[in-house]
């Protein structure tokens, strides 16, 4: 029996699986969302909190897009108190996958490793939303979220393991 759907044809399956996640894709999922600056050496993400500033809502989780600057990931370890960095980010990257994903607070750090940067930060409901109205877009995001996490496998960290973070 065939399927009735439109999105079993082998054209659109091309084209699913070859796009990538463009500047125009982050531009409509960012669309309408705040920009927040930070400076130097400030966290974008502290201790699971958005800015470090507020206590992390449900609606606090999402994801956030790197509009200006450069940032590191990065972990305080706990024994020895001596810092782990992950990885870089730049204009253009989204960051807080992990979030996103199991939808619980970060076990790692934002940190503004140039003079400034400017982040976009997109509510979870809203991105889901978004997401549901473009499955085209959906693919290609959640495509793009498989990549990153292939390539970057250390960003996944077990909330669990209490101890080896500073609190």
């Amino acid at each position: 029996m065939e399927a009735s759907s439109s999105y079993s044809s082998p054209h659109l399956m091309k084209q699913l699986f070859s796009q990538k996640l463009s500047s125009a894709d982050k531009d409509s999922l960012f669309r309408d969302t705040n920009q927040i600056g930070f400076t130097r050496n400030q966290s974008i993400v502290f201790e699971g909190v958005l800015g470090g500033a507020k206590q992390l809502k449900d609606s606090d989780y999402g994801l956030c897009l790197l509009v200006k600057g450069n940032i590191r990931q990065q972990r305080l370890v706990y024994k020895g108190c001596s810092i782990v960095t992950f990885g870089y980010f730049h204009p253009g990257d989204i960051f807080g996958i992990e979030c996103f994903l199991t939808n619980t607070r970060a076990a790692t750090n934002f940190v503004v490793c140039s003079d400034k940067a400017i982040v976009k930060f997109i509510p979870y409901e809203t991105l889901i939303m978004r997401l549901q109205d473009d499955p085209l877009l959906q693919v290609r995001f959640y495509r793009d979220l498989a990549v990153s996490l292939s390539l970057n496998p250390c960003t996944m960290v077990n909330h669990e393991d209490e101890e080896m973070f500073v609190y």
